[in-house]
C-alpha cells in the first residue's frame, strides 16, 4: 500500500492524510528527490523511478498470468526439494565453508536438472508445462 502520493508536474509529495512534504533537493542521480516532513523535521528520500517500477512489478504479480506463474513456481520448487531430499538422499551437507557448500549444492542441482532432462527426453515431452489456475 502506497502511503505517499507524488505529483510529477508540480514536484510535490503528499502523505495520505493530505500533509504536503517540503521539497529539499535532487540527489546526484537526478532520480532521487529529497523532501522534509515539517512535523518531524525528518528527511524523506523518494525515488520516482523505483516507485514506478515497483508498481509495474506489483501489477504483473497480481495479473492472471502472474498468479499462474506464482502458483506453478510453488508447485515445482516444492517438488524439486522433495526429490533432492528423498531420492538423492541429501539430508546434510558433507562439507564446510561457503564455497564448498555452494559447490556441493550446485552439483546436486546439476544432477537434478540432468535427471529431469533425461526423463523428458525418454517421454518425448518437451516444452513448458504450466498448471491451470483452479477457481472456487
Amino acid at each position: 500500500m502506497e502511503n505517499l502520493e507524488y505529483n510529477e508536474e508540480e514536484n510535490r509529495l503528499f502523505r495520505k492524510d493530505g500533509l504536503e512534504l517540503e521539497f529539499l533537493y535532487y540527489g546526484k542521480d537526478k532520480k532521487t528527490i529529497y523532501f522534509r516532513n515539517p512535523e518531524t523535521e525528518k528527511k524523506i528520500r523518494y525515488n520516482y523511478e523505483f516507485r514506478k517500477l515497483s508498481k509495474e512489478s506489483k501489477d504483473n504479480i497480481e495479473s492472471e498470468f502472474g498468479k499462474q506463474l506464482r502458483m506453478n513456481r510453488s508447485i515445482q520448487v516444492e517438488g524439486a526439494f522433495a526429490v533432492i531430499k528423498e531420492d538423492m538422499k541429501l539430508r546434510k551437507l558433507k562439507v564446510r565453508g561457503k564455497n564448498s557448500t555452494k559447490r556441493e549444492i550446485g552439483l546436486f542441482c546439476i544432477a537434478y536438472n540432468f535427471n529431469k532432462y533425461l526423463a523428458k527426453l525418454s517421454r518425448k515431452n518437451q516444452g513448458v508445462v504450466l498448471h491451470p489456475l483452479k477457481t472456487a
